[in-house]
């Protein structure tokens, strides 16, 4: 049992962040006291007594500035150097940017470790996307955008900050007490899917196919493009959805199932925007057969929200109750109902708020559509907190680190299908498996031409 002296100011915010690091993330059993005298500071008082006395930035400051632009931190942000440091361990990195505190640790004292990093507040910052609930940055799709975040902007939105935090605290702590034993974890990849466009909408109408076959004409000046949607129409029009190249689900499942990784595909269940909720209607009998070979091959179901459901906990309710009656009558039982927004949609901490209320056990929304990384610093599922009500959650989150189209697409990172794409994927993979966390992969069955499937099987070779 480890005790955590600290005093009352932002109490909530302490206990749920001391919940996520010591429960949650370590598997410590640990115990706080809440006392008035302190300030500034924490302490760390560990079986054996020794003590890690811990600087107390974060809090001291939100206290009475919640969620103020005065609490964000200073930038551009300090490092703290592994190697001039001099720490008495191996940590996996040779420098950490410092959000909160100062880059100094001081192991002077044999029974006791002094360290000006704020780790909590730090870490509770990441968690919790306490920026995004201050920053009026927002895109065209409303999103809080990468660039407008302290991740990308001191250069470790591709580094899980949180987890490095993490080791860092964890090897003061061991230091101090080599008998302390923190939770086994296990290495995942997880790909999942959105079913935004289960068949190419160029297949089924006269009128989309010839404006297509018009753009290939004119504006790409491509034959073969002209050929390959001449001959997809008339295939499907012989042979029906099997011959539609949006038609993955197959060789997604295969894949998942020779690499032996999780598979989650996540569908839509209503349309609450004209054009942009997908083409199909989650009563279709295709898409019905679809659910059940998925769930008889023992891959995972969630719900994809529609593009307007992000502010709407109506709406969220509405659709979580039409994903449930479908699998019931479908006669499907999952003991885990999770979800994704379309588009990443996302408005700290509303969004989580209203899924939360819906009785979903999970979101995994939560990464740049942009950019791809750890927009939350973490490779951890975690629980959740409400900014606004100052409240632990129920709900998990489980962090989206990479979509395709955000390394691939030229309006996003624009590496296309090069070398430099596959070490992005690659790395963030490596970041993951560095932790034994999970490497959760975004890739839709509509975006997997073949040089999307080389590029998918190459990731996880």
């Amino acid at each position: 049992m480890i005790t955590i002296r600290t005093n009352n100011k932002c109490s909530a915010e302490k206990q749920y962040i001391l919940d996520v690091i010591f429960t949650e993330f370590l598997g410590i059993n640990f115990h706080v006291r809440f006392e008035n005298k302190l300030s500034g500071q924490t302490i760390y008082e560990l079986p054996n007594g020794k003590k890690l006395i811990n600087t107390d930035i974060f809090f001291e400051q939100a206290e009475s500035q919640w969620l103020s632009k005065r609490t964000l931190p200073e930038t551009p942000l300090k490092i703290l150097s592994i190697k001039d440091s001099s720490l008495p361990f191996k940590l996996p990195f040779s420098d950490i940017s410092v959000i909160y505190g100062e880059p100094h640790i001081t192991f002077s004292d044999p029974d006791t470790i002094y360290s000006k990093v704020d780790f909590w507040g730090s870490m509770f910052f990441m968690l919790s996307r306490y920026e995004e609930a201050i920053s009026p940055d927002k895109d065209s799709h409303g999103r809080f955008p990468a660039n407008a975040s302290i991740a990308y902007k001191n250069n470790f939105l591709c580094r899980p900050i949180v987890n490095e935090y993490l080791e860092l605290l964890w090897k003061v702590l061991q230091f101090l007490d080599q008998k302390l034993r923190r939770k086994e974890r296990k290495f995942k990849n997880v790909l999942t899917c959105d079913v935004d466009w289960p068949y190419n909408p160029v297949n089924h109408n006269y009128k989309l196919f010839l404006k297509k076959t018009a753009k290939n004409i004119i504006k790409d000046k491509s034959i073969q493009k002209t050929w390959e949607t001449a001959f997809e129409f008339i295939k499907v029009r012989m042979y029906g959805w099997k011959a539609d190249s949006y038609n993955t689900f197959s060789y997604l499942m295969q894949l998942a199932e020779k690499e032996k990784m999780d598979l989650v595909f996540y569908f839509i269940c209503d349309h609450s925007a004209a054009g942009i909720d997908g083409n199909y209607s989650i009563n279709d009998k295709l898409i019905s057969n679809l659910i059940s070979e998925i769930n008889q091959r023992g891959h995972q179901i969630g719900v994809h929200f529609s593009y307007n459901t992000y502010l709407d906990g109506k709406q969220i309710n509405k659709e979580v109750g039409i994903f449930k009656d479908k699998l019931g009558l479908l006669g499907i039982k999952q003991d885990i109902t999770g979800s994704r927004q379309h588009y990443l949609r996302y408005k700290t901490s509303e969004t989580i708020a209203h899924l939360n209320n819906a009785g979903l056990s999970y979101d995994s929304t939560l990464s740049f559509a942009e950019h791809a990384g750890f927009r939350s610093g973490v490779c951890y599922e975690y629980s959740m907190y409400d900014l606004s009500k100052r409240r632990k959650l129920c709900i998990k989150e489980r962090p989206l680190i990479a979509m395709e189209c955000s390394v691939i697409s030229k309006k996003y990172m624009n590496l296309g299908y090069s070398e430099e794409a596959l070490k992005t994927f690659q790395l963030l993979k490596k970041q993951c498996a560095l932790y034994q966390g999970n490497f959760i992969l975004l890739w839709h069955n509509s975006f997997l031409r073949p040089n999307d499937k080389a590029l998918l099987e190459a990731i996880f070779n």
